[in-house]
């Protein structure tokens, strides 16, 4: 056989496995539903949740930050430590016990932190996806996505260190808010509770 035909041949094939690839690649791919992102620029929604009465839930204001957020009248709540850069601590009745409880053992190790740290972050003038993006790797920021709580843009985060502890941050009028959850690692470990304590917070300048 001619070598020109042979190679002609050869081209074809090769010319219509690559089609059939890309025909392949549209059906399968494409019509797939975007996935999850892990680090910045996603659009997945973290703070979704079902409606629960909280009529009776009293309401932690703060004037000098501008913010105002909900909480179940049996929670306790702690002013932060400026030395943290924490503004208030939510502590749910569960937590309170487990502290009582650490405390009679005189186990000062085993005593656990607050269920929710406000704070306001020295971002040194970043904007809070400069500080997110600047703050990943070892010891910090795990990973993050773009989210919005109470209809704000916000950040979900895991931030590591002796644990790994989940966060979301917000940014009002050049100002940086962290949500802290010591006691949980991951959105799916949140109470329903702590659902609508997240979806109240709200801006109040």
């Amino acid at each position: 056989m001619n070598r020109k035909i042979i190679i002609t041949i050869i081209s074809l094939i090769i010319l219509v496995l690559i089609g059939g690839g890309v025909v392949w690649y549209l059906k399968v791919y494409k019509s797939a539903p975007n996935q999850p992102v892990t680090k910045n620029g996603g659009n997945a929604t973290a703070t979704s949740t079902e409606e629960i009465d909280t009529s009776d839930w009293l309401t932690y204001r703060d004037e000098q930050y501008g913010f105002e957020v909900k909480y179940p009248r049996e929670w306790d709540i702690q002013n932060g430590n400026p030395a943290f850069e924490s503004v208030v601590t939510l502590i749910s009745p569960e937590t309170l016990k487990n502290i009582a409880a650490a405390v009679a053992r005189e186990k000062a190790t085993e005593i656990p932190g607050g269920d929710i740290v406000i704070s306001i972050i020295n971002t040194k003038n970043m904007s809070v996806n400069q500080y997110l993006e600047n703050n990943i790797g070892p010891g910090n920021i795990i990973y993050y996505n773009q989210t919005k709580v109470n209809n704000s843009l916000a950040y979900e985060a895991l931030l590591g260190g002796f644990g790994s502890y989940y966060a979301l941050y917000l940014e009002n009028d050049n100002i940086i808010y962290r949500m802290l959850f010591e006691l949980k690692d991951k959105k799916e470990e949140l109470s329903e509770t702590e659902m609508n304590i997240i979806n109240s917070f709200q801006f109040i300048n």
